[in-house]
């Protein structure tokens, strides 16, 4: 059965074996495409005493443009650590990631607690305003390093007896642009994707508990649980999975 992987990026090649060992072939679904802005001449690294990224496209950017001498890294999640381990050895979270924007906000504030730490901001024209509302306080810039663009092309048609899985509400949004229908079985990354699709009168048939992807694929239900059909059993216990975690994720603020 397909798992279509809707981001931008494809999947790690790890998750795809492991989601293979499951029965499942992944699928990569984009409808966007990143475009990194030019270097800005004018930043000068030393003015900052720690650099913040949400996103796997901040870190391309500044594996592209940053200095050798860079102030340590704060990032998001698994992946962009190891993207930004490639090359830069300053992360003080290389060993435990923060898992969402807020526990980066609640970690920053625990490892750098001096308000009078000067903090950059790297992130995309569209982000959402966590990090830097949580860091109020600190001495916090931005910069705009990335946008995004619609591909324009002839998308292929979905095998309806695969699973969709949404990692941001742009891309459920976009899907439905696209499609101008909901797939017939949906996966979620976390709540604020989970409200989206929810806003476009479509069902969730799973969530897991932490919005990542190696917990999704620990915790995804093999291909022969989902072809029992559209029973109202088997949609009741995906949809209870995903109300349960919801409230768990919205706690702790995950996407």
């Amino acid at each position: 059965m397909k798992f279509y992987f809707t981001q931008i990026d494809p999947p790690d090649p790890d998750i795809v074996a492991r989601l293979a060992e499951k029965g499942w072939q992944a699928v990569h679904l984009p409808f966007r495409r990143v475009v990194l802005a030019p270097p800005a001449p004018e930043l000068r690294w030393s003015d900052f005493d720690l650099l913040v990224i949400s996103s796997k496209q901040g870190a391309r950017w500044l594996a592209r443009y940053g200095d050798l001498d860079l102030p340590p890294i704060a990032a998001v999640g698994g992946s962009t650590h190891r993207l930004l381990g490639r090359w830069c050895g300053n992360l003080p979270f290389a060993t435990d990631p923060p898992v969402h924007a807020a526990d980066l906000v609640d970690r920053v504030r625990q490892r750098f607690p001096n308000l009078g730490t000067r903090i950059l901001f790297l992130h995309g024209a569209v982000h959402r305003p966590d990090i830097p509302e949580g860091l109020a306080g600190y001495h916090v810039s931005s910069l705009q390093v990335y946008h995004t663009e619609n591909l324009s092309q002839d998308f292929p048609p979905i095998d309806h007896s695969g699973v969709v899985y949404f990692q941001a509400p742009s891309t459920a949004l976009d899907y439905h642009s696209i499609y101008r229908q909901p797939p017939r079985r949906i996966a979620v990354i976390g709540p604020t994707t989970a409200k989206a699709v929810k806003q476009l009168g479509w069902h969730i048939d799973f969530q897991p508990a932490r919005p990542e992807a190696s917990y999704m694929v620990e915790a995804l239900p093999s291909p022969d649980s989902w072809e029992v059909g559209d029973s109202p059993e088997r949609n009741t216990r995906f949809e209870h999975r995903g109300s349960e975690t919801s409230r768990r994720s919205e706690e702790n603020g995950n996407k």
